[in-house]
């Protein structure tokens, strides 16, 4: 609450994804206007106080928690470069990719800039607390932009957000809330102590080597073949996962395929000796240059195992020892609220600190073949109450926020 009674609205997403183009698409981005609108309308519904009385916000902070941009699933990095390698060439590649998915995002983008500009209209309020529908003031919008696992170099557009308006970090926070991405949580995308310094390069954690190496370059060969239009829900599921979810995505991919009409049964076993060749070939690659991880090189071979295995038919499983290693451990300081982008609810630790709201995919939305879209989870807080960004039809209901013990009050804002 500020200080002259007045209240300011706080709206945070993560996982956007928008890619290049080149591989796959960020399936939300056709329903970027259906998410603008919804936070139009929450923001206007914010005004609203407790004792029915109405007042515009004084002001409204958009975070955008990470993984906004999806710069590894390209096939920029199909050939000899790779997004992680010192050199001109490679830093050329890695801005242009960033330059690309940012043009497929501009929908949303523009908006954010048009608002962070010029405001955000909404009705005005008469001297009986009434909003005037005819008449309308500009609530002061601020957007922050911060960097993920899959957009690690967003820093590098820092002066162009700049002249748009738009801001770019690692962690946003005010006297309650501190917003980050959370890969720190993430075995898989912790890159350890050996991390790019300027342009010197970087080792890759164990998520950019599967995204680059083993999943872009799957997607690459099936597009290739007749099989392309039957895996197209496939390559959006796996462009969208992390590493511990590819086998239950490939794994419910094979069994939807195969107890359905064809062509598309008849392409599983190409695909399946596809990725198997996929993985082998990655596996490979981890021996001559291993990522960079806390849990240490010897994952990639039990990964590379269970990846094989469920090409074989073996099942959708990664061993419980790995899956203990790479689990996400959620560490967070105590005393206000944190939200993390990339870090699930239902990948979270068991037992972790109370006060943690997730917004990384939930295994379910993360699993899903043919489902339809789901919009990347949105939470509002107003005052001190903390609600769901809900926007029937588009997002997943059944997509827990909460980590453990935390409990906002959920209320549709849409």
């Amino acid at each position: 609450m500020l200080s002259d009674g007045g209240v300011g609205m706080l709206v945070v997403s993560a996982n956007w994804m928008f890619g290049d183009g080149t591989l796959s698409a960020a399936a939300a981005a056709p329903y970027a206007s259906v998410w603008l609108r919804a936070v139009h309308r929450a923001a206007v519904r914010a005004g609203f106080r407790r004792d029915g009385s109405y007042r515009p916000l004084d002001d409204l902070q958009i975070v955008l928690a990470g993984d906004t941009f999806d710069c590894l699933t390209t096939t920029a990095w199909t050939a000899h470069l790779r997004p992680w390698h010192d050199g001109r060439a490679a830093r050329v590649a890695r801005r242009a990719v960033l330059v690309e998915a940012m043009r497929r995002g501009r929908r949303l983008l523009a908006r954010f800039s048009r608002w962070a500009r010029h405001g955000l209209a909404v009705p005005t309020a008469d001297r009986r607390g009434r909003p005037v529908l005819t008449a309308t003031t500009q609530v002061p919008v601020r957007v922050a932009l911060l960097g993920g696992d899959r957009d690690s170099w967003l820093d590098e557009a820092s002066s162009e957000a700049a002249r748009y308006g738009l801001s770019i970090g690692t962690v946003w926070s005010d006297d309650r809330t501190t917003v980050r991405h959370g890969l720190e949580s993430d075995p898989c995308v912790l890159p350890g102590e050996i991390r790019r310094s300027g342009g010197r390069g970087w080792q890759p954690t164990i998520g950019e080597s599967v995204a680059v190496d083993l999943v872009a370059r799957f997607i690459t060969a099936a597009s290739a073949t007749p099989a392309a239009p039957a895996c197209r829900p496939l390559v959006t599921a796996l462009a969208a996962s992390g590493p511990l979810e590819l086998p239950a995505v490939l794994g419910r991919w094979s069994d939807s395929a195969r107890g359905s009409a064809a062509p598309a049964d008849d392409h599983v076993e190409a695909v399946v000796t596809l990725w198997r060749r996929s993985v082998a070939a990655w596996h490979r690659e981890t021996v001559r240059r291993p990522p960079a991880s806390p849990a240490g090189v010897a994952v990639c071979d039990a990964l590379a195992a269970s990846f094989d295995a469920v090409g074989r038919g073996l099942g959708p499983r990664v061993g419980l020892d790995v899956r203990e290693l790479l689990t996400p451990r959620v560490s967070v300081p105590a005393g206000t609220a944190t939200v993390l982008g990339h870090v699930s609810a239902d990948r979270a630790a068991d037992h972790g600190p109370a006060g943690v709201i997730c917004l990384g995919p939930t295994r379910a939305s993360g699993w899903s073949i043919g489902r339809g879209t789901r919009l990347p989870p949105t939470v509002v807080r107003r005052d001190h109450d903390w609600e769901r960004l809900h926007i029937p039809g588009l997002d997943g209901d059944d997509a827990p926020l909460p980590a453990t013990r935390f409990r906002p009050t959920i209320i549709d804002a849409a």
